[in-house]
């Protein structure tokens, strides 16, 4: 009997949560961004996946997947290396491009058939893509604009000059005092305006806020040092 497959949307525009996408068993696949004259087979909005971002083939019954994009391809846990291909197995998670897409592969299914229910939490995906994203931030600064994961935020004031700084050193503590004298330099040198560690951790605190809920996890308070903008490497 004829067996059929497919991937599952999980995120990734313009495709509904769970709609699944028929993988033929005939011809090659293209996932990417149409744009043009060019037509994606699978085509996504996103701008961060690449026209030409990966490709499906099917090869003497197994179906084969290779990243050919800019911003790269998972493969469950693993980032795929650029060009090579890698069989793809029911209940594999392919990522393009740290989470502007994720779908799920489900092979060798009978007409008809119920598909095997995989539901995964938000904590879930963030914790997967976590595992397979060198850096989890974009920072657009003259938009002053941060995208987390799938999620786009926007600063002004005070909490966009202290993300500012933080990300111009990533991965390192910034002291209180480099705070102060980046966000109110008139204020650092002044004797009767006085800049408080209270003010700098309100800003702090607002800044986590407003990056709800990544703010606790990717900003961290070293007592006695400083803070840290903390990405996976």
């Amino acid at each position: 009997m004829e067996k059929h497959n497919f991937l599952v949307v999980l995120e990734g525009e313009p495709y509904e949560k769970n709609e699944c996408l028929p993988l033929p068993d005939f011809e090659k696949i293209i996932l990417g961004r149409s744009q043009g004259q060019h037509k994606a087979d699978i085509s996504f909005d996103s701008l961060y996946i690449s026209r030409i971002h990966a490709e499906i083939q099917c090869i003497n019954g197994k179906y084969y997947i290779r990243d050919l994009s800019k911003h790269g391809t998972w493969l469950n846990h693993n980032k795929i290396e650029k060009g090579k291909f890698y069989e793809l197995k029911d209940g594999d998670v392919i990522i393009l491009s740290k989470r502007e897409a994720v779908l799920i592969c489900r092979l060798n299914y009978e007409p008809g058939q119920t598909f095997d229910y995989i539901e995964f939490s938000q904590t879930q995906i963030e914790n997967f893509v976590d595992k397979t994203a060198k850096d989890n931030i974009i920072f657009e600064k003259e938009k002053r604009k941060v995208k987390i994961h799938n999620k786009e935020y926007e600063l002004s004031g005070r909490e966009l000059k202290l993300f500012e700084i933080l990300y111009e050193n990533r991965n390192k503590v910034v002291s209180v005092e480099a705070i102060i004298n980046y966000i109110w330099p008139k204020r650092a040198v002044s004797d009767r305006y006085v800049v408080t560690p209270e003010e700098v951790r309100q800003v702090v605190y607002r800044l986590r806020k407003r990056l709800d809920p990544y703010g606790n996890k990717y900003i961290r308070t070293l007592r006695g040092e400083g803070f840290l903008l903390e990405i996976p490497e």
